[in-house]
């Protein structure tokens, strides 16, 4: 998920302060299981091997809450908030991050504020374009998987589809909620389906 950004005009070394005043004050506000932090502690290494990797800017990370319900909101100034339901198991979290580091990659933050200024104030259209570049975010993670993790296609490929496949069956449940910048889950592994021929087999499909 893409976020204003809180540092406005405050330049390079402003925003890195503003990072850090925000980590001081918010430092301690999540509380982990022991689960969680074993979780947690390759999150950072697993951000700074990425960037290194892509030769982007480093990320600081941090646990937080988010109201609108998405597991991860990068900031335009480096500062990932990941939502503490993701840490679960190691593969969710690295999915999840891959995905925040591939918009971080891609320099999504300039492409949503150029989409939305070529679509205001039509929102739909907005909407309708960004899911596109969403699923490409998703399509860099599965790359971003297998540089730095060095898991395979089917592996990383399965990840998604399996987080896919939750989304929709939480969506079902009720227990979900949608989100407008995103395909319906089955739309997505449709798209899945198609951008990786030899995974085919290996992903079943579904109707929204």
């Amino acid at each position: 998920d893409q976020s204003d950004p809180l540092s406005g005009n405050l330049g390079r070394e402003g925003g890195m302060l503003l990072r850090l005043l925000i980590l001081l004050l918010l430092a301690g506000c999540a509380s982990l299981t022991p689960q969680q932090q074993t979780v947690w502690q390759g999150a950072q290494p697993f951000v700074d091997a990425v960037a290194k990797e892509y030769g982007t800017r480093p990320v600081t990370l941090m646990v937080g809450s988010h109201a609108r319900g998405t597991g991860g909101t990068m900031r335009e100034e480096g500062l990932l908030t990941v939502d503490p339901s993701w840490l679960g198991s190691q593969a969710s979290l690295e999915l999840m991050l891959a995905h925040e580091m591939a918009h971080w990659i891609r320099g999504d933050h300039k492409r949503r504020r150029d989409l939305w200024r070529e679509t205001w104030p039509n929102r739909i259209t907005f909407y309708e374009r960004w899911r596109d570049q969403e699923f490409e975010t998703d399509v860099l993670a599965v790359e971003v998987l297998q540089r730095v993790k060095k898991v395979d296609e089917a592996e990383a490929v399965g990840r998604l589809h399996r987080q896919y496949r939750g989304t929709r069956a939480r969506l079902k449940a009720g227990t979900g909620t949608r989100n407008d910048e995103h395909h319906p889950p089955c739309m997505k592994i449709r798209l899945l389906r198609e951008r990786f021929p030899a995974q085919r087999d290996r992903l079943q499909a579904c109707e929204d």
